[in-house]
């Protein structure tokens, strides 16, 4: 845990935050024009503020990821805030 508005440690994604990248799978891919066959939520950090920011590595296959920004409002709704890509498996979730 970290302060409030800081960003806690990376960890393993959640079955919630699988939903939750499910959901906004169609933003990310319009983000970087390619479609995925692969879309594997891998690790994330959150951020408390005013919502919930979550960064998310998604495998997409060939040793490739996405880091997605999400941002969930306190009534659910989801928005991508920024992606990076391409990524490598091993590259660290970074906030951006």
């Amino acid at each position: 845990m970290t302060d409030l508005g800081g960003w806690r440690t990376e960890a393993p994604v959640t079955e919630e935050l699988k939903d939750i990248c499910l959901q906004v799978k169609p933003d990310i891919e319009k983000e970087v024009q390619t479609n995925f066959h692969v879309h594997i939520p891998i690790s994330f950090k959150l951020q408390v503020v005013g919502g919930i920011n979550y960064l998310v590595k998604v495998y997409v296959g060939e040793d490739v990821c996405v880091h997605a920004m999400i941002f969930q409002d306190f009534q659910k709704n989801l928005t991508v805030t920024g992606v990076e890509y391409p990524k490598t498996l091993s590259e660290r979730l970074v906030p951006f």
